[in-house]
């Protein structure tokens, strides 16, 4: 029988994965119908919501999650307040949006499809995901991230069919979170039972106040995420926004990679920090290695096809955004080396560093996303998001030097040369065929890598250590 820990883990990689391919073949599907200036709407007023959803969570769900890992018992207790709080200030945003949405002009002329978006709030507040973390049952999550995106999908492509029909997708969207939010419920009511509605003001205040500095680095990491695709839809047109958003989608979609490989490198490296400094220093510097080996040629391949991989995928409407995406995927290399040494602060207990490192980020993020939209358009937008990620990579690298020095760039050098000729060769002889210039890029690279000594046994063999799971003893527990 398979352990807990292990069934989760199975359960997070494969909901994830299925959760970003429904919602990626939604989303362009709708890029097609709806066109540049129909996806850059709807991209533009779920990035609106995508701020309403903070204030309904900041670090409440971190909160619920502990204290019920620490007293299951006290789980419906823990779900009354919180559903309480949160129908509280989801009432109060959903206020505050329909103000907005009636007095700033840009707004107003999306207001139906932010408001028909913002109705999920009511969705989401009853939303159970952190209680099936607390007590360590993520299939029923895993199940629930599944079933969203699919009904979802499935509405949109049965009654979605032209640029007249806009409007149907938030409301789509709404009845795919309402769908996930009643199967856990369900759940809940079948595994745990009572389900109810807490107003204790005094059990509020003392959420609030534990939440508020856990979810500060939650809340300065969604608002950077999202800003760059707000300040294109308050300075650019909408179907500037739909290009930009067709780019990030792209991006975000082989991000599962980072997704990966934080859930698996914390609690490695939290166990070899407590083992020995030895083991942390030898893992760091395979990951860092391999890291360079696996997202360089990822980052120069997607570069060399960026205009099949966009034409392929959302049509020629979106020629403009080939630009776009051979300048965002470098933020995808930026962030899986970034995350190498995120995890190994909160590994270190460096929490404060950390989220002081954010903080600082954020800043930065914001102020040359701005300047540089202003600027140069769509392209200094993306640039801005490559420069914001380039510096939280060198303030995470800072923060954790005195603890170990990894130098990443060490470690770049042969499979940086590997992969710009392996682009070269693609981009000029495969320029139209994804798949065969994929072997051929493979076979460059490989051939390369080994030509220059680039890779060896021990780095394939570290990769298999890493990232594999232990069946054996998973059979025998």
């Amino acid at each position: 029988m398979m352990r807990p820990i292990t069934k989760n883990v199975i359960a997070i990689f494969t909901s994830d994965l299925f959760n970003r391919i429904l919602s990626f073949v939604a989303l362009a599907y709708l890029a097609r119908v709806l066109g540049s200036g129909g996806f850059g709407k709807i991209s533009f007023a779920l990035a609106i919501f995508s701020y309403s959803f903070i204030a309904i969570n900041f670090g409440l769900l971190t909160i619920g999650v502990r204290e019920v890992a620490k007293d299951r018992a006290r789980a419906p207790e823990y779900v009354g307040n919180i559903f309480g709080l949160r129908l509280v200030l989801g009432t109060l945003v959903f206020g505050v949006v329909i103000l907005l949405t009636s007095l700033v002009p840009r707004l107003h002329s999306l207001q139906s499809i932010i408001i028909l978006y913002h109705l999920a709030l009511f969705s989401f507040i009853f939303y159970l995901d952190w209680l099936f973390q607390g007590i360590e049952a993520m299939a029923s999550v895993g199940y629930s991230n599944i079933i969203m995106p699919l009904v979802y999908l499935v509405l949109v492509i049965l009654f979605v069919r032209n640029k007249s029909e806009i409007n149907l997708v938030p409301l789509f969207w709404f009845c795919g979170t309402v769908a996930g939010t009643v199967f856990l419920l369900a759940v809940y009511r079948l595994r745990v039972g009572k389900l109810g509605i807490s107003f204790r003001f005094s059990a509020w205040k003392e959420i609030l106040r534990s939440a508020l500095p856990l979810g500060l680095g939650r809340i300065c990491a969604e608002i950077t995420r999202h800003f760059p695709i707000v300040i294109v839809g308050f300075l650019k047109s909408d179907q500037e926004i739909g290009y930009f958003s067709a780019a990030t989608k792209l991006v975000y979609l082989v991000l599962i990679v980072d997704r990966i490989l934080f859930v698996v490198l914390l609690p490695v490296l939290s166990r070899y920090f407590t083992e020995s400094i030895e083991k942390v220093k030898g893992l760091l510097s395979d990951l860092c290695k391999l890291a360079g080996i696996i997202i360089l040629p990822l980052a120069f391949g997607c570069s060399a096809l960026a205009p099949v991989i966009t034409n392929s995928v959302y049509g020629r409407d979106y020629g403009p955004g080939v630009i776009l995406l051979r300048i965002l995927i470098w933020f995808f290399a930026l962030t899986v080396l970034n995350t190498i040494y995120c995890c190994a602060l909160i590994a270190a207990n460096q929490e404060r560093k950390y989220a002081l490192n954010i903080f600082i980020s954020m800043l930065v993020h914001l102020t040359s996303v701005t300047v540089l939209t202003v600027l140069f358009g769509m392209v200094g937008t993306a640039l801005s998001v490559v420069i914001a990620e380039a510096a939280s990579l060198g303030l995470m690298y800072v923060r954790f030097r005195p603890t170990y020095d990894v130098r990443f760039w060490r470690y770049l050098p042969k499979p940086f040369l590997a992969a710009a000729v392996m682009g070269l060769v693609v981009y000029f002889a495969f320029p139209h065929n994804i798949f065969l210039s994929f072997f051929i890029g493979a076979a460059v690279y490989g051939l390369i890598m080994m030509l220059i000594r680039g890779i060896s046994r021990r780095d394939v063999t570290n990769l298999q250590r890493i990232f594999s799971l232990d069946i054996r003893k998973c059979r025998e527990s």
